[in-house]
């Protein structure tokens, strides 16, 4: 037996990160497609989940019907899933329902389509124009990075240290390009940030590295793969035994 925590991630993370992620002692579990999302974005955690707390998932209800043995290979290890009284759809702004940023203090996006499962007393709610909120942000515990001027003005307000960057570098198959959320995740417990591919070649690659780095994070990539979107990943530090 032993422990070891949870990471809901796209399947086309390429190898080199998966061995980064299990190395932090993380089980990965590669999310299936979604049929209500358009193809380039079908299986992307940022757009098909909210962690609600550390043991529960919250999703979209037809998500969670076609695809009872996922769920429930999760539902054995511990892990609760709730399904959205709302509905994803391939159409904007009907596919950002948990595309929204939110910490212990704020809740950020397009809140007129954000799943209302997301508010709660004591959180702040902050209206942006950017639907895809979550994609478009690297969160840390007291930081984030952004390209996007209205979320950086909406967490900058709220105490947290902003850096904001140029937009583009990103590689997002079906699109002009990918956002630096989609593009990374914090591993918060490890102080880790991990970029999915070479960070380094993104014109603001330094300066990403060096915010970061000065935040009290390790930033660790696959330096021979181009910085792609693949949706995040969602982290549950919900710590379950498991053989092996």
């Amino acid at each position: 037996m032993r422990s070891i925590k949870i990471l809901l991630c796209n399947s086309q993370i390429s190898a080199k990160t998966e061995e980064i992620l299990k190395k932090n002692k993380y089980r990965i579990f590669y999310i299936p497609k979604c049929s209500s999302l358009a193809k380039p974005v079908c299986s992307h955690p940022d757009m098909l989940f909210s962690i609600t707390d550390e043991r529960t998932i919250l999703t979209d209800g037809n998500y969670f019907a076609e695809n009872a043995e996922f769920f429930n290979q999760l539902s054995k290890i511990g892990l609760k899933t709730v399904c959205s009284e709302k509905r994803l759809s391939d159409k904007y702004p009907n596919d950002i329902l948990f595309d929204a940023v939110k910490t212990d203090k704020i809740l950020i996006g397009n809140l007129k389509y954000t799943a209302p499962e997301l508010f709660s007393e004591g959180i702040r709610s902050i209206n942006v124009k950017q639907g895809y909120a979550l994609c478009s942000t690297l969160l840390m515990k007291n930081s984030a990075i952004t390209s996007d001027k209205g979320i950086y003005n909406a967490i900058s307000e709220n105490g947290y240290r902003v850096l904001q960057i140029s937009s583009g570098d990103i590689y997002l198959n079906g699109y002009d390009c990918g956002f630096i959320g989609g593009a990374s995740v914090v591993l918060e417990e490890e102080n880790i940030v991990v970029f999915f591919g070479n960070i380094k070649k993104h014109r603001d690659g330094e300066k990403i590295v060096n915010f970061c780095e000065d935040q009290g994070y390790s930033v660790v990539f696959d330096k021979e793969t181009e910085l792609s979107d693949f949706g995040g990943a969602k982290v549950l530090n919900y710590v379950y035994n498991f053989e092996d």
